[in-house]
């Protein structure tokens, strides 16, 4: 009977020191993104797509330490309807935080007084926390509005959400690792024709 009576109590302290070590990581990774965002002395590179010839339109910067650690990594794309930003955060050649925005637009079926289309532009941010390449904490926030110019001021005000699942965290963690090798943009643009 004692043996069932511990049970409980041997979860809650197990889940409490999860909890405690889920924070400290956090604490952690906050203060590597500092560093790397206030390190004006990474070398950055460029690279970008050729743009006639390849639906995928975009490129990617790199952030270097002078000895040649990747530090950050920025993947832009834009296509017809929408734009994306991903930011890629590494230490010791492993990656820690992903942040993400897209912006999208689209017609609503409705028309103005003047009968032009209507659209709406939604905005998203997400941001994902890595430990030992495993998403630790995801959250997101997600925008709507008639005038897309006001998207990045409604997401400062808009509150973060803490995602359940990290579905798209695999795919974080594969893309981080082939943007890592890539160093033209012959190798940005193959990657993107590749099915």
């Amino acid at each position: 009977m004692r043996n069932l009576l511990m049970i409980p109590l041997i979860g809650g302290l197990l889940l409490a020191s999860s909890q405690a070590d889920e924070k400290s990581q956090i604490a952690q990774i906050r203060k590597w993104y500092g560093e790397v965002e206030n390190n004006k002395a990474l070398k950055k590179t460029s690279y970008k797509t050729n743009e006639d010839e390849t639906p995928h339109v975009g490129g990617l910067t790199r952030y270097e330490t002078k000895a040649g650690e990747l530090k950050k990594l920025i993947h832009d794309s834009y296509g017809e309807h929408g734009s994306s930003t991903v930011m890629f955060y590494f230490n010791n050649g492993k990656l820690f935080f992903v942040y993400e925005f897209t912006e999208e637009w689209r017609f609503t079926g409705e028309e103005t007084a003047e009968g032009q289309s209507k659209t709406v532009t939604i905005g998203r941010e997400y941001r994902y926390y890595f430990h030992n390449g495993k998403c630790i904490r995801a959250l997101s926030k997600t925008v709507q509005t008639g005038d897309g110019g006001k998207v990045r001021k409604l997401l400062q005000k808009a509150k973060n959400e803490l995602m359940a699942h990290h579905d798209t965290a695999p795919n974080l963690l594969r893309q981080a690792e082939a943007f890592s090798k890539m160093k033209s943009a012959e190798e940005l643009e193959k990657y993107f024709s590749e099915p």
